[in-house]
């Protein structure tokens, strides 16, 4: 068992510095730069993010001991609509908070934004649920590979609690350290580069969002 725990740390490595980073890292960098949080409230974003995927793979892997494999197809070819749906209402309502907040912010208020500083923490845990709910086709193939591995529930979970620190511990961490860094740097500069990087940000959140329910709807149109 340990050794199939250490497996699967790996192949969360290379899963989230893979296809994870490719999917998930533009989205994410985005939202922390956007968002413009401190190096420490970037990790705790990101930490946040990651609880959201590894809750949703607790729930698949549940779903393909439990039930079998075509099941879990069956249910996620049937939701995967409605989750990039409401991952694209939720991009577009990131990204107009983004900018508003922007906006409206004054470069006199202090206590404004120091106030504002924990806000964006649950919208990151319900990034990491919505792209958790949207499975890709490496990720059901180790999810899969638990299902044949694992003797029993608990044993499945252990394993999938496994693969979730693996990508943790991979490069989208080190991007989000990224993000987190640049936010430092721009508090160094004036205003105005910060709120033109906030509403850049809000901007792409926006497009990504509206890609997502464009993808929805041409993929899943009946």
């Amino acid at each position: 068992m340990i050794k199939n725990s250490l497996y699967l740390f790996m192949l969360g490595l290379c899963f989230g510095s893979g296809p994870c980073a490719v999917s998930c890292g533009p989205a994410l960098v985005t939202y922390v730069t956007g968002a413009q949080r401190s190096l420490r409230s970037s990790l705790l974003i990101y930490s946040l993010f990651s609880l959201g995927r590894t809750l949703v793979y607790f729930v698949f892997t549940a779903i393909i001991f439990i039930f079998g494999k075509p099941i879990f197809d069956k249910l996620s070819a049937g939701m995967v609509r409605y989750f990039l749906s409401a991952g694209g209402v939720f991009f577009i309502l990131s990204g107009a908070w983004l900018i508003i907040n922007q906006v409206r912010s004054k470069p006199d208020c202090i206590s404004q934004t120091k106030n504002s500083r924990h806000n964006g923490f649950l919208p990151a845990a319900c990034l990491g649920l919505i792209f958790g709910f949207l499975p890709c086709t490496p990720l059901v193939s180790v999810l899969s590979y638990i299902f044949l591995l694992a003797k029993n529930l608990i044993q499945a979970l252990v394993y999938c609690f496994s693969f979730s620190i693996g990508t943790f511990f991979s490069a989208l961490l080190i991007l989000a350290i990224g993000a987190g860094s640049f936010n430092q740097f721009l508090t160094k500069k004036p205003e105005l580069y910060r709120r033109i990087t906030g509403i850049i940000s809000g901007l792409v959140l926006t497009f990504i969002g509206v890609n997502f329910i464009m993808n929805a709807v041409r993929r899943y149109a009946p």
